[in-house]
């Protein structure tokens, strides 16, 4: 973590979907159809794609930059959707820095970007998860309905 500060990770990620959707073709997949999914941390990352599509600061500039990075679905496992009480945790440090500001652990956040442009979204949690807390997935579940998302 430490030679890749936040938003590294979402970067990495963004890059990775448009590198697959401008080699589409030799892979063999339909570019329209990328579904991003991912458990715990990764499942974070892969609810922060889905609604951060066009943002700059997550964008980043490496690889296929003019190719969009937009999904057609996202898949959650006992994702972290909200970081609003986890950034400040000492573990956390290397990421965000010590003490990040209210605006940066809002848009690592992926429950801060939910809208009804939101890709169709799956979300999978178990009751008895002692890490990531089942209540922050039925919050996500709750913010993707009310926003009207599909």
């Amino acid at each position: 973590m430490d030679e890749a500060p936040w938003p590294a990770q979402i970067q990495d990620v963004k890059a990775t979907i448009r590198w697959m959707r401008a080699n589409s073709e030799s892979l063999g997949i339909d570019p329209a159809t990328i579904v991003v999914g991912g458990k715990s941390a990764g499942g974070h990352l892969a609810l922060l794609v889905g609604g951060t599509r066009g943002l700059d600061a997550f964008e980043g500039n490496s690889g296929h930059t003019s190719v969009s990075s937009e999904v057609a679905g996202v898949i959650g496992v006992a994702p972290v959707a909200d970081l609003t009480d986890w950034a400040r945790r000492p573990t956390m440090a290397k990421l965000f820095g010590e003490n990040p500001a209210a605006r940066i652990v809002k848009a690592a956040s992926p429950i801060a970007h939910v809208n009804g442009d939101y890709p169709p979204t799956l979300l999978v949690h178990g009751t008895a998860d002692t890490r990531v807390p089942h209540a922050m997935t039925m919050r996500m579940y709750q913010v993707l309905e009310q926003a009207g998302s599909r």
